[in-house]
This record gives C-alpha cells, sequence and structure tokens, in this order.
C-alpha cells in the first residue's frame, strides 16, 4: 500500500488532480466527503454536535444545518475548537477505515482537508503532495 496526502489551498487544484488520478484506477478517499459522512443524520456525529449546540442546528429533515453551525463557530474561535473536538476524531477514524478497506496492491490516496484535521493523520502517507497554481 502507497498513501499519498493531497494538500493545497482552496482552488489550488486538488480536486483536478485527484479526479485524474481516480481515471487511473487510484482509489480516492476524500476528506471533505468523510467530513460530511461522520454528520449525517442518524450519526454518533450528528448526536454529539446536537448535545453540545442544541436542536436549533438541525434542520427539519433531520440534516445538520451547516449554515447555522458555521454563523457558531467562525464568530467563536472556542466553539470552533469543540465542534473540531467532535468531529475530527471521528474523521480521522472513518479515513483510516476506508483506506484499509481499500484494494490491497493498488495506491490509496488522501485528499487533505485541513491543517488541524491532519494531525492524527499524516502518518498515515508514505508521500505527500501540495497542489498549487499562479493567481490568475
Amino acid at each position: 500500500m502507497f498513501v499519498v496526502g493531497i494538500t493545497g489551498g482552496i482552488g489550488s487544484g486538488k480536486s483536478a488532480v485527484t479526479d485524474y488520478l481516480e481515471t487511473l484506477g487510484v482509489t480516492i478517499v476524500d476528506a471533505d466527503k468523510v467530513a460530511r459522512l461522520v454528520v449525517a443524520q442518524g450519526t454518533d456525529g450528528l448526536a454529539a454536535i446536537t448535545a453540545y449546540f442544541g436542536d436549533d442546528i438541525v434542520l427539519s429533515d433531520g440534516e445538520l444545518d451547516r449554515a447555522a453551525l458555521r454563523k457558531i463557530v467562525f464568530e467563536n474561535p472556542d466553539e470552533r475548537k469543540v465542534l473540531e473536538g467532535i468531529t475530527h476524531p471521528l474523521i480521522r477514524k472513518e479515513i483510516a477505515r476506508q483506506l484499509s478497506e481499500a484494494l490491497c496492491g493498488r495506491w490509496r490516496l488522501l485528499w487533505r482537508r485541513t491543517n488541524r484535521l491532519m494531525r492524527g493523520v499524516v502518518r498515515l502517507f508514505e508521500l505527500r503532495l501540495c497542489c498549487d497554481c499562479r493567481d490568475e
């Protein structure tokens, strides 16, 4: 197994790189998708977030109200740390699970989401690749 961590800023080309690699048969574990998965309706992640932040951050269909939660955590760094304390361990665990389930003998790839998220995941990489592009 060879694991590559893809890093880069917003709009730097991470998606283009992973889309291309996927056409070559590389297994992609996308941290952005995992972050949504662990807080989906009925998950322990959503239950923990709701227990701390209250029912006002849940939509009528039972899904997370991302806009409401975003407003709370961007206005208060301490609340953001609480949210990260809930979600980051769940995200790291799910990333590790998905990597372990990927087919043996293939490259596995992780698309990095944030620096703080990666603290417990970086040991999984054999190589980190940073995407960058010119402002144009």
